[in-house]
């Protein structure tokens, strides 16, 4: 489905808006792409997005202004402040009351993630889950995430990472 822009000749496909009644959509904070201190990961204000989408949930959006990309701008965001940020996402994920959910980020989003949930687990694990498989773009994959003991598996990565004495500076 195609919706004509604001701007006269600017067009933009929209396929989400022809999807089914009941099918929900979801803005969150914590699924965005790491901000790297060299490139630009800036958002553009949840005002401006919601005037393009105007199906999707945003109150999972902190603020207008993305004041994420701003607190890392200069530094770049760690591999330890990623990897928490991912850790949190994947406990908001198993809270929700769907069965089923697709996740759409960049990939070094969902690699942290994946990282984290691989952490110290068996290789048979680890190699399911596969997480420096190359993705391509737009590449959907399947994983399933089932039981109370993913609950538990992302609390304990999740203290771990707060105790430690790595990346301390964050």
């Amino acid at each position: 489905m195609e919706r004509q822009g604001k701007i006269p000749e600017e067009r933009a496909a929209h396929a989400a808006i022809a999807l089914p009644a009941g099918v929900r959509f979801v803005a969150h904070e914590f699924a965005r792409e790491q901000v790297c201190g060299s490139c630009n990961e800036r958002r553009r204000p949840t005002h401006m997005t919601q005037e393009h989408f105007p199906g999707i949930d945003f109150s999972y959006i902190e603020s207008d202004k993305d004041k994420h990309f701003q607190k890392y701008e200069e530094s770049g965001e760690h591999g330890k402040v990623v990897e928490l940020r991912a850790l949190e996402f994947l406990k908001w994920l198993l809270a929700r009351p769907e069965s089923r959910i697709a996740v759409v980020a960049h990939c070094s989003i969902i690699r942290f993630k994946l990282l984290a949930l691989t952490e110290g687990q068996p290789k048979a694990m680890r190699n399911s889950l596969d997480p420096w498989r190359h993705f391509d773009n737009c590449e959907m994959r399947g994983y399933t995430l089932v039981g109370t003991s993913w609950q538990k598996l992302i609390d304990e990565r999740i203290h771990n990472l707060l105790h430690s004495k790595e990346d301390s500076s964050e």
